[in-house]
């Protein structure tokens, strides 16, 4: 896989440490969990159902787990994944005017973000397969996401969840995937707007996640588990750097360190993906952008989207 350094326009010393989850900080708690939904794409909802309520006839397959068996680390070869210059919009509230007699509302004003990704690197095993990633593709191609990259597999994915002002990435975990490629497992951080700052600070106000991703059991939809920590991680650092060591150091380093918050499938119903829990997905109303409806019909987007495809070279 050959990427150059990719820049996306809106064209339109470490510390991890476990906490409780009583934890008041604003920078760090878990405001709506919306997002949950979205980072599935290439694999988030404030609805955390059972999976027996999410029983779809003969597609239920969530009772999957993490995969115990995975490659070794030698087995695997360093994918390197290119450096980026992302830009984001965030926008801001509208401003209201009080006169005698009449009341102004100007437009909100849009604040725009650079985030630098500074390059990373997933493992992935050599000549390796798997069935999940052509219906990834059918679900990016339907609501108009483009990817960068060559390869059969979706190995990095960012957003912006306009929302939950919310930086959003996510990584394949080689390691941890399925030999047989029906379980893939990606690495989910996201970092929350920084209000002090007034920016996303890289290495700050982060939580984790694990997804898996695979098949219904006849192939038509496709299927997200996702895992939180049993305890609360705070990674910090002051490398303006993702903290994607907390995966494979410490705490959550471990299969036991997650537990089960959310499982839905996801159907292509032209133009429109239905998910199991309530929620549909749809193209969103600028490039590299999708829509997110809630059973309510409350919507809103999920933007700046850079999707990086690739293999082991």
């Amino acid at each position: 896989m050959r990427i150059n350094s990719i820049t996306t326009y809106n064209t339109t010393p470490i510390n991890f440490e476990g906490k409780n989850r009583n934890n008041k900080s604003n920078g760090l708690k878990n405001a709506a969990k919306a997002t949950i939904l979205a980072t599935a794409l290439s694999a988030s909802a404030p609805m955390y159902q059972s999976c027996e309520k999410l029983t779809l006839n003969n597609v239920h397959n969530h009772y999957l787990k993490l995969p115990t068996d995975t490659f070794t680390k030698e087995e695997l070869k360093p994918t390197p994944l290119p450096p980026q210059v992302i830009i984001i919009e965030k926008p801001g509230k509208p401003d209201t005017v009080y006169l005698p007699g009449d009341t102004i509302i100007t437009p909100p004003v849009i604040e725009h973000d650079t985030i630098y990704l500074k390059g990373d690197t997933v493992y992935l095993k050599e000549d390796w397969t798997s069935p999940v990633p052509p219906k990834q593709e059918e679900i990016y191609e339907e609501i108009g996401i483009k990817p960068n990259g060559d390869g059969k597999f979706f190995i990095s994915e960012s957003y912006y969840d306009q929302k939950n002002n919310e930086f959003v990435q996510r990584h394949l975990h080689g390691q941890g995937s399925s030999r047989d490629g029906k379980i893939l497992v990606y690495n989910v951080v996201k970092t929350k707007w920084d209000d002090e700052a007034e920016r996303i600070v890289l290495g700050q106000n982060e939580s984790f996640e694990k997804h898996l991703v695979y098949l219904s059991e006849d192939g038509r939809d496709l299927g997200v588990k996702v895992l939180k920590p049993k305890v609360d991680v705070m990674g910090m650092n002051d490398f303006e750097r993702t903290n994607w060591q907390v995966f494979t150091e410490g705490t959550l380093s471990t299969p036991d360190a997650w537990e089960d918050q959310e499982s839905f499938f996801m159907q292509n119903n032209g133009g429109i993906i239905n998910l199991t829990n309530g929620f549909n997905l749809k193209q969103g109303k600028k490039d590299q952008a999708i829509t997110i409806t809630n059973p309510y019909n409350s919507e809103w987007e999920l933007t700046d989207w850079n999707v990086v495809k690739g293999d082991a070279d």
